[in-house]
C-alpha cells in the first residue's frame, strides 16, 4: 500500500471500506474508485507464455484529489476469460473507441503512474459513467423503460456523447418498440 493509500485509510476511511455501486449520488462525496481493464498481449508474448494472454490492469483513483492513487497489473489466460459479452454490448449495433472509453483505458494502463492525474478525458465523463452504469443494469434487467430514462439522462449531461449512451438510446427504443425514435 502506498502512503497517500494509507494516509487516507487512516484519515478519512478510518472505519472499514465499504464498496458502493458506481452512482452519480456515491460520486458526490468523492470516494475512492476501482476501475481496471483488460489488455490483450501480443502474439510474440503469447507465443513465449501461455499464461500471459491479457494483463488486468487494476487502478484506484482519487475523486477527492483527482489523482491515481494506486495501480496493480496481473495476467491471466485465456482460460480464465469467457470473453461473452452482457447484451448490452452484444446488442448494440455499433462499437468504436471514442472519448470515453480511451479516457477510460488511458487511465488504467502502464502508462498512467501513481500521483498521475486523473486522465480528464474519463474525469470529466465520471458522472456520465455513473448513470450509464445505471442505464445499463436496467436494461440487463429488462427494464427498458427505466434504461431509456437513464440514457437519456446520461446524454444531457457533460461527457454525455459518447458511444455508448447512443448505442443503449437505440437499443432500449427497439426494445420498447419506438423503432421511430
Amino acid at each position: 500500500m502506498n502512503a497517500r493509500l494509507r494516509e487516507l485509510v487512516q484519515t478519512r476511511y478510518t472505519s472499514k471500506f465499504e464498496i458502493k455501486p458506481f452512482t452519480p449520488e456515491n460520486l458526490a462525496s468523492k470516494p475512492l474508485v476501482f476501475i481496471g481493464t483488460f489488455t490483450p498481449t501480443d502474439a510474440s508474448v503469447k507465443q513465449a507464455d501461455p499464461n500471459d494472454a491479457f494483463r488486468l490492469w487494476l487502478t484506484i483513483l482519487d475523486l477527492d484529489s483527482n489523482k491515481v492513487l494506486s495501480k496493480a497489473v496481473s495476467r491471466t489466460t485465456n482460460e480464465a476469460i469467457t470473453g461473452i459479452p452482457t447484451p448490452a454490448f452484444s446488442e448494440s449495433p455499433f462499437w468504436m473507441k471514442d472519448a470515453a472509453v480511451e479516457g477510460y483505458a488511458r487511465t488504467c494502463v502502464a502508462a498512467t503512474k501513481i500521483g498521475d492525474p486523473i486522465n480528464p478525458d474519463y474525469l470529466n465523463r465520471i458522472d456520465a459513467a455513473a448513470v450509464v452504469s445505471e442505464a445499463i443494469a436496467a436494461y440487463e434487467a429488462g427494464r427498458y423503460e427505466e434504461a431509456l430514462q437513464l440514457y437519456t439522462k446520461a446524454r444531457s449531461l457533460p461527457g454525455g456523447d459518447q458511444l455508448r449512451v447512443f448505442n443503449g438510446l437505440y437499443l432500449s427504443n427497439v426494445k420498447l418498440n419506438r423503432e421511430g425514435e
